[in-house]
């Protein structure tokens, strides 16, 4: 549900006929400023303002407005908080995609700069290509399961890394089931390099042991699969990108 957003009132001629006109405005957001601007119907620039990155200066900047409008923001790497922000007040909010819409605006406008404006005015035209925008807690579900991706990818090369180490000195790898469980560790530990590969094998093996142990403490794929969510997000994280082991979700 959205939150309310209080406008200023329009002159007493409108009385309370409803507001046809719809407004539509252009978000290019980043880390500290954003630049919004704000067209009417037929185009005219109402509005072009840089403002801070929040959603307290956002909601002061469209308060003045009682038209409803719509916005549009570019799937750029922050686009989250903007995007939540101004799905609170919008009428309607459309996450851009960034390589189509910059296309459009090069072949309709003669423009490579995807700017504020830029983004407005094709709005209005009904011009900007939408990406799929995942609800916050399905990001917040996908940035779990991308720790622990990096994480699992983090200790490949660490265990390459140390299998590279043991073959420098023709090490034979012991009778174990898997040398990176309870006994090959234990062996591992105890094995004599001369310096400084057994310093760096000690590194190693520290630095693997403390990858583990934070992998192990995040939520598998399974868990979060079953967790209160349930079969709806994970079927919009499939929709969205892979999986962490690599395979879509099957429905």
């Amino acid at each position: 549900m959205k939150a309310p957003v209080h406008r200023s009132t329009k002159s007493n001629q409108m009385h309370d006929e409803e507001v046809d006109e719809v407004l539509y405005a252009g978000v290019d957001a980043h880390r500290t400023a954003t630049h919004v601007t704000i067209v009417n119907d037929t185009g005219k620039v109402l509005t072009r303002r840089r403002i801070s990155s929040s959603s307290d200066e956002l909601r002061r900047l469209f308060a003045s407005y009682q038209e409803p409008f719509k916005a549009v923001v570019e799937a750029t790497y922050n686009w989250g908080p903007v995007y939540d922000w101004l799905d609170e007040i919008a009428d309607d909010v459309v996450l851009a995609h960034p390589a189509k819409v910059r296309a459009i605006a090069e072949a309709r406008i003669k423009n490579d700069r995807i700017d504020s404006e830029t983004l407005a005015q094709l709005l209005r035209a009904d011009l900007i290509p939408a990406a799929y925008a995942p609800s916050k807690e399905t990001r917040a579900i996908k940035r779990v399961l991308r720790q622990r991706m990096f994480f699992v990818r983090v200790q490949t090369m660490v265990k390459n890394r140390i299998h590279a180490l043991l073959a420098q000195h023709a090490i034979v790898l012991p009778d174990v089931t898997d040398l990176y469980g309870k006994a090959g560790f234990a062996w591992l530990r105890q094995l004599p390099l001369p310096e400084p590969d057994g310093q760096l094998l000690r590194d190693d093996l520290s630095f693997l042991a403390t990858l583990l142990q934070q992998t192990a403490s995040l939520p598998s794929w399974q868990r979060v699969t079953s967790s209160s969510l349930g079969l709806p997000v994970c079927r919009a994280l499939a929709r969205s990108s892979r999986c962490c082991c690599g395979m879509r979700w099957m429905t």
